[in-house]
């Protein structure tokens, strides 16, 4: 109950920096989505055997719902089935190596990126989605990895799983 209380108050406070304060830093009006990197992190750093990284991936989705221009729900859903999937790669990867953290993470902001938009394409009744790969959606991701790459290696180290020398 504790876990959870926690996540609630800080996926609270971490919709509230990337929307208030990350968009002082957008490069080229992209910011990193924070509550993706993680949830892709508690994900990555749980036991695939546990059950408690879809209800944290549902209250990362209800915040990130509530301040995004989708319809409600949608990235709640998107969230508990991309945890869904990437509980399903867990399952066949073994350690907590860095480039399995980076090729998940790439698939989590593409996966998020697209199914999110499709499904809200879908109940707009508005088609085709616009899926389109440009400059900006590369920006995002690189964006997004580097942010990750960092919050990975920073939970490493306050786990004391890296030597500091």
């Amino acid at each position: 109950m504790k876990k959870i209380l926690f996540f609630v108050l800080f996926f609270y406070i971490l919709v509230l920096i990337q929307t208030g304060f990350l968009f002082h830093f957008d490069i080229a009006g992209t910011v990193p989505n924070l509550l993706l990197i993680s949830v892709v992190l508690v994900i990555f750093f749980e036991r695939p055997q546990k059950k408690s990284g879809f209800l944290i991936a549902a209250i990362a989705g209800f915040y990130l719902d509530l301040f995004s221009d989708f319809w409600l729900g949608i990235s709640l859903f998107t969230l508990v089935v991309l945890t869904f999937l990437i509980k399903r790669i867990l399952r066949a990867l073994e350690g907590e190596n860095i480039l399995y953290f980076i090729s998940l993470l790439i698939f989590a902001v593409i996966f998020y990126n697209f199914f999110s938009v499709f499904l809200n394409s879908v109940l707009k009744l508005s088609f085709p989605p616009s899926f389109s790969f440009n400059k900006l959606k590369i920006l995002e991701l690189v964006y997004n990895l580097g942010m990750g790459v960092f919050a990975f290696y920073l939970v490493k180290l306050c786990s004391g799983k890296i030597p500091t020398k």
